[in-house]
């Protein structure tokens, strides 16, 4: 009995010790899991992706949705981590104080999405598109652009067009049944729709005058108070992706089209329509900026929500001190500091 009662006191001593070790570890270090959610776009984050699990140490969920504004949705319940959203959908989010902030630029649009009439429309220019129905995704990045591309033409969106808020796969299979005539759309459908297209402008053709879109990756702010590493870890998986997009090409686009479940060829033409940033550009003026000076993406941010504003989307536009507080680029540069 001696041995026995002996045994009974190192195993509860054991798992006391245990119980009170591994909940410090847990809360300090890493989640029990991490749920991400994200778009199927070829950049940074579809060929990362694979490697979170490993990284991060435990279990992540990845939830897949077709447009930036179903996640923004997801996002405001703080049912979600980490995500990638639009400039556009971003600004509307944190103009509704939503709880995240901005922490990484996955890329800024360039062919990748682009304004494209069906052939048989006899569309040419922007300009015939008066009379006509176009389609675009609401409160995405497209939606910003074709407003603002539109407005570059004098084209008044009230009576001369009929805009149609789709998402992508209804877009698709509205094209091939001839129920509008032109879309303002981003890859992959974007490509499904080009053999019957004809591209009227294109996101870089539009940031060559100054309307600037971009994919960034949003963090619940408690998440990343909570988990900084997991944030820094995050982006260091980015700065990897990017890494291997621009030294073996080829590699990278053999991940992206087993994702999109495209040729190679078409998955290194998709991820060359898209501008890359690397992780010494990306707290440069020209983006992000430092904690100590906020760069361009916060008046693209504020821009964004004064031009949504004047269109309806939003009822009230926060003071630009909001959009500086969002932008956060602390992480960047501390992965930055320690390469």
């Amino acid at each position: 009995m001696k041995k026995i009662f002996a045994i009974l006191i190192v195993t509860v001593l054991i798992l006391t010790a245990g119980c009170n070790e591994s909940p410090g570890k847990s809360d300090s270090s890493k989640p029990d899991h991490i749920t991400i959610a994200v778009q199927n776009l070829a950049n940074d984050e579809l060929i990362a992706k694979s490697w979170y699990e490993e990284t991060f140490g435990t279990k992540v969920y990845i939830l897949s949705y077709d447009s930036s504004l179903l996640i923004n949705s997801a996002m405001a319940t703080e049912n979600i981590d980490i995500a990638m959203l639009g400039t556009v959908t971003a600004a509307m989010g944190i103009s509704k104080d939503y709880p995240y902030e901005i922490f990484w630029i996955h890329n800024v649009e360039d062919r990748n999405e682009a304004l494209i009439a069906k052939k048989s429309s006899g569309i040419e220019s922007i300009e015939d598109l008066k009379g006509k129905r176009i389609a675009v995704t609401f409160g995405a990045t497209t939606h910003y652009s074709l407003m603002k591309a539109l407005e570059l033409e004098k084209i008044d969106v009230e009576n001369d067009v009929k805009i149609i808020n789709m998402q992508p796969t209804e877009i698709l299979n509205a094209w091939n049944d001839n129920k509008i005539d032109a879309a303002y759309i981003w890859n992959p459908t974007l490509k499904k729709l080009s053999s019957d297209g004809k591209i009227l402008i294109t996101g870089r053709q539009l940031s060559e005058k100054g309307i600037v879109t971009a994919d960034v990756a949003v963090v619940n702010k408690d998440f990343a108070k909570k988990y900084p590493n997991i944030v820094k870890k995050y982006i260091e998986l980015q700065t990897r992706a990017t890494a291997l997009f621009i030294n073996n090409t080829k590699a990278a686009g053999k991940i992206v089209a087993n994702e999109l479940k495209i040729s190679e060829s078409d998955a290194v033409d998709s991820m060359e329509e898209l501008i890359w940033i690397p992780l010494t550009d990306q707290i440069s003026p020209r983006y992000m900026g430092t904690s100590d000076q906020k760069g361009h993406l916060v008046d693209t941010l504020k821009e964004t929500a004064d031009f949504l504003k004047d269109n309806g989307v939003l009822e009230n536009v926060s003071d630009r001190e909001i959009y500086v507080e969002a932008v956060n680029p602390k992480f960047a540069e501390e992965v930055a500091n320690n390469k």
